[in-house]
């Protein structure tokens, strides 16, 4: 019955640890939205000069759009790959925000970290974006760092989760 239950909770842990191929995936979803939203920032930012209101870096209004546009579709392709995700792993475990719901205190502090990281990462981009002053690839910058982190973060957030429920603490 002992050994039952072991291969139970194995194959649990198989089950909750995504294809090699999410994480990257979802790395370079977190990125590409970071970066867009960033430049589309960008092109949104109104400035006042001495000669009236003018578009910050703005080409165009379309561009503009277009930027949108993308931004938007690459947030429907995660969450329709979050989706997949929350399927893939079962009705046993509650999902928040494309992670599983945290089992213990330092699951907690990883996620609570990482939404942290997230927040910050916005946040100066619209200080970036305000000022328009200091690095200008520092979107670029940030995309790269929150990219990073959704993938490397996420793996190894999801390594944990696998070693607590192979020994049976979630």
């Amino acid at each position: 019955m002992l050994s039952q239950l072991d291969q139970d909770r194995s194959l649990t842990a198989a089950r909750i640890m995504a294809p090699k191929w999410y994480y990257p995936l979802n790395g370079f979803l977190s990125a590409s939205v970071m970066g867009l939203y960033g430049k589309w920032a960008a092109q949104m930012n109104i400035q006042s000069s001495g000669e009236g209101w003018s578009a910050g870096i703005s080409t165009s209004i379309f561009e503009a759009f277009f930027d949108m546009f993308w931004i938007l579709t690459l947030i429907y392709v995660g969450y329709l790959v979050n989706a997949w995700r929350k399927e893939q792993i079962g009705a046993d475990y509650d999902m928040i925000w494309g992670f599983i719901k945290p089992r213990n205190a330092v699951m907690w502090f990883w996620w609570s970290a990482f939404m942290l990281v997230c927040g910050i990462a916005v946040a100066s981009v619209v200080v970036w974006v305000l000022l328009l002053q200091g690095i200008p690839d520092l979107p670029y910058a940030i995309a790269t760092v929150v990219g990073a982190i959704a993938w490397f973060g996420e793996h190894a957030y999801d390594r944990y989760f696998c070693k607590l429920v192979e020994r049976g603490q979630a």
